[in-house]
């Protein structure tokens, strides 16, 4: 559950903690009905644990279950422990399986079993299939719940069924044809199925093979089939193409801020974080272990350029004006792999490059890169005039600038295509690691472009 940056609300929260203490319970009630399940949310977490279950208490059990599955998840497991037994399993039984299992991921093992033994039998297989798939898999994500129907049916039968289950609005926009081994033949828009002769058979109006995913497949790559293909679910199949699950545009929507935040973390050079982490309900050791891993990596990487400087010390010794550009020429180098590492990740993400245009990326870099270092070179190597006079100055900064920057450009477009071909994240290739090997390799090629013009 995020923050909002203006709470509207927080004004009325001393008037519902004296409605609570006065026990007026049917105007808090009142008020609650009009607010979206995010608002009370956001409501009771500004209320001590006790008000808070109270209010819980008050809502319709929907609603309620509404509300849990916005909450974080030390938000959450507090809520778990100040209702009763019988309370949490009747918030849990109405949630969808999707969304009972993303709480049950964010809560801590022993909680999780205990909910899990207080559910009936068949929650309990749900709950517990869902959970037996890789975590971040389609699978594990997918509701078991969808919409189906035979396609020998005609439109009419087909309608009268769906109506006596009573489906949720969020699975019945799209039902799915399937034979009597539950394989998938194809899919119908409701509104398609209601506007269709109703003496027609199913297969007849259907949409034959449509997308679908195998319930091992990552649910970025499902996200973003979703996202490529406008699609308002996608049906999840095991290896013989029975329908197992659906996910939908909900799912979606968290899987997509879930893998942006993971992203965002590595290319910071952070370790991933948990599901629903929010800044606020991290405390001091565990904001300073997230960040320690890499800075400590990097800083004994970063001794290399002291070995770097060492190999050239004589020649630092006999041109001292070298050293005054040292910050200059690595940190412009810094900032264009940064750009570049971002640019390369992001195009990946959306599937815009790949290795196979390696030459045709090569080509088109090479040319970014120098085009970039030969006008930094004429903006630096004027600086360095400026500042020194030296004619051969300008020249040594203006070549080093051109090649650090085509260095730095072509690393930051590479490194993350090789780690994608070797299988690793390409937003490990962060912004840290990429500075600190631009850092290594711009300060040896600027020696020996010094060493080149020095003597």
């Amino acid at each position: 559950m995020k923050k909002t940056s203006l709470k509207w609300y927080s004004i009325l929260i001393p008037d519902i903690i004296e409605a609570i203490q006065e026990r007026n319970l049917e105007e808090i009630k009142n008020f609650l009905k009009e607010l979206a399940p995010s608002e009370i949310v956001e409501i009771t977490d500004d209320l001590p644990p006790a008000e808070q279950a109270l209010v819980f208490r008050l809502l319709d059990k929907e609603k309620a279950a509404d509300c849990l599955a916005e909450m974080s998840k030390d938000e959450a497991e507090e809520l778990i422990k100040n209702l009763t037994s019988k309370e949490v399993k009747e918030i849990l039984s109405t949630m969808d399986p999707d969304d009972r299992v993303r709480i049950f991921d964010e809560l801590p093992s022993d909680i999780v079993e205990k909910l899990i033994s207080n559910l009936d039998r068949e929650k309990r297989e749900e709950i517990r299939i869902l959970l037996n798939y890789p975590y971040g898999s389609a699978g594990h994500r997918m509701n078991p719940f969808f919409a189906r129907i035979s396609g020998d049916k005609k439109v009419k039968e087909a309608l009268d069924e769906i109506r006596k289950k009573s489906f949720d609005e969020e699975i019945i926009r799209e039902i799915y044809v399937t034979d009597e081994k539950n394989k998938l033949l194809g899919k119908v828009k409701l509104p398609k199925l209601v506007l269709s002769n109703p003496e027609k058979k199913v297969y007849e109006v259907m949409e034959k093979n449509p997308i679908a995913v195998n319930v091992l497949t990552d649910q970025e790559e499902a996200a973003n089939i979703i996202k490529n293909h406008d699609l308002i679910s996608l049906p999840v199949v095991d290896s013989e193409n029975r329908v197992l699950g659906i996910l939908t545009v909900d799912d979606i929507i968290d899987i997509i801020e879930e893998e942006a935040t993971e992203d965002i973390h590595k290319l910071g050079g952070l370790t991933s974080p948990e599901p629903e982490e929010e800044y606020y309900q991290l405390n001091l050791w565990e904001r300073v272990k997230k960040r320690v891993p890499w800075l400590i990596s990097l800083l004994i990487f970063e001794l290399i350029t002291a070995t770097v400087i060492k190999s050239f010390d004589k020649l630092i010794q006999s041109a001292v004006f070298l050293s005054y550009f040292i910050p200059m020429l690595i940190g412009t180098g810094g900032n264009t792999g940064t750009q570049s590492v971002t640019l390369a990740v992001r195009a990946m993400a959306l599937g815009e490059i790949e290795f196979s245009d390696l030459l045709k990326i090569v080509l088109k870099e090479v040319l970014t890169g120098a085009g970039m270092g030969l006008i930094l070179g004429i903006v630096g190597g004027g600086v360095a005039f400026i500042i020194t006079h030296s004619l051969r100055v300008t020249q040594v900064i203006f070549f080093a600038l051109l090649t650090v920057i085509l260095f730095s450009n072509l690393l930051g477009i590479f490194l993350p295509m090789i780690f994608k071909r070797l299988k690793i994240d390409p937003a490990i290739s962060s912004s840290p690691l990429i500075t600190t090997l631009i850092d290594v390799g711009g300060l040896f090629i600027y020696f020996m472009i010094a060493y080149v013009f020095v003597f």
